[in-house]
């Protein structure tokens, strides 16, 4: 191991953490998570925090991490008062997949901290496939963190913070959350890297044999509230520690017996074969019951199949048809993106600057209640009877729908992923670039697709008011002649255009988009 650095000494004194509102403060009522926590951590050392659950452990570690500010007392890190995230302390979170970064790959996780520091290429490479093979998962660098398991995700974190070359490595409970075998295998593991990289560890755990399996120095802390360090214990045991490399040799000597086995894919192809049977069944259900009402009640009030056939081949041989399928596509494709392109920024901004969202939320919770056919008159008014006034108003029906959902999405950003990366020195605006907009994709998705619908909702209200032409138009204008199988025609023909776009848009989604999450084009398959 490299010898312990004084600039990589951690000392705290008389710390302590408490939440209390103002007015209670003042009162002398104050809750004291942790309370007068004295330490000296030597650079180099593996340290373990025990307790039970609820005690402050965590708290402390975020502290020392930067995440959480202390109430009072002193925390240095060799000379250099900590009180924010910095390079030099990086953290392994208990739960991978609130840290790490989905739409990215092991590769990509590792080296993000140091495309954040703007390395070439080749460099971040080659320290991507020293640590990759480090932590063992050589041959699984293009694969994404759902492809992986519970410890394979674990290893991706642990090399994503050693890739990064911090002076202190903070874990939170890594392994609460793995089996028993890949536990023991993960703590053989991290014994060795520790040992191989000369890193302090400062580790959190509830767990005792945990504890002495991997410490040097065990830091005992008593029940929160008002926590505090009770004792602290030397390890009196050299490493590697007898137990976890036992461990380790029967898990690696008996891999076949962890490997599960799927045997969904013949119940899947059965699922499928069943699909392709009953949707035509679905639809001759459908033809059905339609003729029927056709006879029970009359072309004039309901046309046949047949009826509203033959009016579709008279409105397409003139050119009508598909002259006002045109006219409406082209509308609806023009406000919805319009709206979707200015409304995308605008629920980014509101969901990252509270102060901005504290205004503007009840304004756009407001508004959006207001349905957009309750604008026509005032659309037509503003920006006249053409074209102007029905692309705004399509425009009016995407944009909240899409604000609302993009800040839905940038406020269901996970902490821990910020956080990780506040850890790895990305910037405010590398994290808002790299974390939020990625995180925030499938929720700008599904607010397009959305949208979608909303628009041809609005478009043919417009129409149906102020056009002499449009898809709303037509249907609107057949009552004059009594003509239902036109309506019909025209209410067929919304149906395909609104499900082939969104079948359209949800393909392009799918291909484009996989690594953030988009990944079918219709409900989940079970």
């Amino acid at each position: 191991m490299s010898t312990a650095r004084a600039s990589t000494t951690i000392t705290i004194e008389r710390l302590e953490k408490s939440y209390a509102d103002p007015e209670k403060a003042r009162k002398g009522d104050v809750h004291y998570i942790i309370k007068n926590i004295d330490l000296v951590i030597k650079g180099g050392e593996f340290f373990i925090l025990l307790g039970p659950s609820g005690c402050g452990k965590s708290t402390l570690l975020n502290i020392i991490a930067g995440f959480v500010a202390k109430s009072g007392g002193r925390l240095r890190l060799g000379n250099k008062e900590i009180d924010r995230p910095g390079r030099d302390r990086a953290v392994v979170f208990q739960q991978a997949d609130s840290s790490l970064f989905p739409w990215l790959t092991v590769r990509e996780n590792v080296e993000f901290g140091l495309k954040m520091r703007k390395m070439p290429k080749p460099e971040r490479r080659e320290i991507s496939d020293r640590f990759i093979r480090l932590v063992g998962l050589a041959g699984h660098e293009n694969k994404f963190p759902r492809e992986l398991s519970g410890g394979m995700k674990q290893r991706v974190q642990l090399a994503r913070v050693l890739a990064n070359d911090p002076d202190i490595l903070l874990m939170d409970e890594p392994f609460g959350a793995l089996d028993a075998m890949t536990r023991r295998t993960m703590q053989h593991e991290l014994s060795q890297i520790w040992r191989e990289t000369g890193k302090t560890v400062i580790f959190v755990t509830h767990d005792i044999q945990e504890a002495i399996l991997l410490g040097q120095r065990i830091a005992i802390m008593s029940a929160g509230p008002n926590a505090r360090i009770t004792d602290i214990y030397d390890v009196p045991f050299l490493s590697p520690r007898s137990g976890i490399a036992r461990v380790h040799r029967v898990a690696a000597a008996s891999p076949a017996a962890f490997r599960g086995r799927d045997g969904r894919g013949a119940a899947t192809m059965s699922i499928l074969k069943r699909k392709w049977v009953t949707l035509p069944l679905l639809w001759v259900l459908i033809l059905i019951v339609w003729q029927s009402g056709a006879w029970a009640y009359g072309p004039e009030i309901i046309p046949s199949p047949l009826a509203t056939w033959n009016g579709a081949k008279e409105l397409i041989a003139d050119g009508t048809l598909l002259q006002y399928i045109g006219i409406s596509f082209y509308r609806v494709l023009v406000g919805w993106s319009l709206g979707s392109l200015l409304a995308i920024p605008i629920g980014l901004i509101v969901g990252r600057v509270a102060a901005i969202r504290l205004f503007a939320e009840p304004v756009l919770n407001f508004i959006r209640f207001i349905p957009p056919i309750a604008f026509i008159t005032l659309f037509l008014v503003w920006f006249g009877i053409g074209e102007k006034s029905k692309i705004a108003l399509i425009m009016y029906a995407t944009l909240f729908i899409v604000v609302i959902n993009t800040m839905t999405g940038v406020l269901s950003v996970e902490e821990d992923k910020i956080r990780s990366a506040r850890s790895m020195g990305a910037s405010e605006w590398q994290i808002l670039l790299y974390v939020v907009i990625p995180s925030t994709v499938p929720y700008m998705f599904t607010g397009v697709r959305l949208a979608m619908g909303t628009s041809f909702m609005a478009i043919i209200g417009a129409e149906m008011i102020a056009s002499n032409e449009g898809v709303g138009f037509l249907i609107w204008n057949s009552r004059l002649f009594f003509r239902t199988d036109w309506i019909f025609v025209g209410l067929i023909s919304l149906g395909l255009m609104g499900f082939l776009t969104d079948r359209l848009t949800a393909w392009i989604g799918r291909k484009t988009l996989n690594r953030y999450g988009i990944v079918s084009t219709g409900p989940a398959r079970r």
